[in-house]
């Protein structure tokens, strides 16, 4: 597995920052139908391991949630290298959507 490392900075606190991220992931896979299948989510405290397939790659995520950023940690399967920007560029765009909202 390959890893992508991405941070997306709030100004939400703790509590309203983890609220914005569970409400992300109940609707990930009802907005991205067609893209995104077998969604699984583990939540810890303010840590959240997610794995889904999309495109036909299997792809997990670990974010934490800090009082003033979003750490977050990518692994994709070497097969899918060439979209690695594109992967990476996508989720990131999609928290900051969701924290900026």
């Amino acid at each position: 597995m390959m890893e992508i490392e991405a941070s997306v900075e709030h100004q939400l606190g703790d509590d309203a920052a983890l609220n914005r991220l569970h409400q992300m992931v109940d609707s990930l896979q009802d907005r991205y139908r067609d893209q995104v299948h077998c969604v699984e989510s583990r939540w810890n405290g303010n840590e959240l391991d997610i794995s889904f397939a999309a495109y036909g790659f299997h792809i997990n995520w670990h974010a934490t949630v800090f009082s003033d950023r979003i750490a977050l940690i990518g692994r994709i399967p070497p097969a899918a290298r060439a979209y690695r920007g594109k992967i990476e560029q996508a989720i990131v765009a999609r928290v900051e959507q969701v924290f900026q909202e």
